[in-house]
């Protein structure tokens, strides 16, 4: 069965590396990968570069004052909840970002598997904040807090051309 997974991804290469990574494993299984970013230059041209062809899709920016983040939250996840339901998403995978918080939130509100993908030694704000709706986090590294029914040290996502690690 093909899956339609969406893969939510913010800032550089710590983020977003796996995410593509992932990207490609998926769409290699026949899966349908869709990458949500915040859209940022970076973001863009590392896509450009290594998954032309994979849809992506911007949330609106956080620009401005702290004191406007709530507003951005409520229209990032409005907006993700409006994707979510218009690219059919059988679940959403979380590298963390920015981006990650809203769509986990909409997928959490539309019943669609959240899972986690944590990179870093220490869990990041975002994956952290969507701990309560995940189904399973993935960590990179072993952390204080990896144990449990939800929690799995898989490594992380590296780029072939970096070389295979069993």
């Amino acid at each position: 069965m093909v899956s339609r997974v969406c893969l939510v991804s913010g800032g550089t290469g710590g983020h977003l590396m796996p995410a593509l990574v992932l990207a490609r494993a998926l769409r290699s299984r026949g899966h349908e990968p869709v990458l949500v970013t915040e859209g940022r230059d970076v973001e863009r041209e590392f896509l450009r570069r290594e998954l032309p062809d994979v849809t992506e899709i911007e949330l609106p920016p956080a620009n401005g004052p702290r004191f406007t983040l709530p507003l951005w939250l409520l229209r990032a996840t409005v907006a993700a909840r409006r994707l979510l339901r218009e690219q059919r998403v059988d679940r959403v995978v979380s590298t963390g970002g920015r981006p990650s918080f809203p769509v986990g939130l909409a997928a959490r509100s539309l019943g669609v598997p959240l899972f986690l993908l944590e990179q870093n030694a220490v869990t990041g704000r975002a994956n952290r904040w969507l701990l309560p709706f995940a189904h399973r986090i993935y960590h990179g590294l072993p952390a204080a807090g990896s144990t449990g029914p939800r929690a799995l040290v898989t490594g992380t996502p590296l780029r072939p051309e970096l070389g295979q690690i069993d």
